[in-house]
């Protein structure tokens, strides 16, 4: 048996023990927030976004942090110096609103393709929105439980991250 397996003449090679514990139901999709772009900033664009609304330069330990990919703690900086705080939160919560009408294929996408055989999702992701849960509502198939803004999976994931010879990402 091969060691790889395009499954589409442009596809990538998959390894065949990735495509086989994926059939076993032991792969489970990791999603940060390039499933959700462009409709959503990504954390870097968020960030910049939320200095342009407010007006405001990046100032000494922000830029530092900033340019470190430190954005959580570029976010927690401003917050604490600005003189009304919940603005940033305020900002935030409006660039991060899902559009009216969201494009959700990509998100239909995932689900379709993390179902295992058991017909359940198999999906954990970092992402605030809900688009998951907008899209897995209009997707065959039983609906999956969100936890959406709680850390918590789908189902129990602690032997997912063990030495893999074949780690993925997007």
């Amino acid at each position: 048996m091969p060691e790889t397996i395009r499954l589409s003449p442009g596809g990538p090679e998959l390894p065949t023990l990735l495509l086989d514990s994926f059939l076993a139901g032991e792969v489970v999709f990791l999603c940060g927030a390039g499933v959700s772009a462009p409709q959503l900033p990504d954390f870097e664009k968020l960030v910049r976004q939320t200095y342009e609304r407010l007006r405001v330069d990046l100032e000494g330990s922000e830029k530092k942090a900033f340019d470190e990919g430190r954005y959580e703690e570029v976010l927690g900086a401003l917050d604490r110096r600005l003189a009304d705080p919940s603005e940033v939160a305020t900002t935030v919560s409006d660039l991060l609103a899902v559009p009216e009408s969201p494009d959700l294929e990509q998100h239909k996408t995932v689900l379709r393709l993390s179902r295992g055989r058991d017909n359940q999702i198999a999906v954990v992701t970092t992402n605030f929105d809900t688009l998951f849960e907008r899209a897995g509502g209009t997707a065959p198939g039983p609906a999956a439980e969100s936890f959406a803004g709680q850390a918590r999976s789908l189902r129990p994931v602690a032997p997912v991250l063990r030495n893999h010879p074949y780690p993925w990402s997007a």
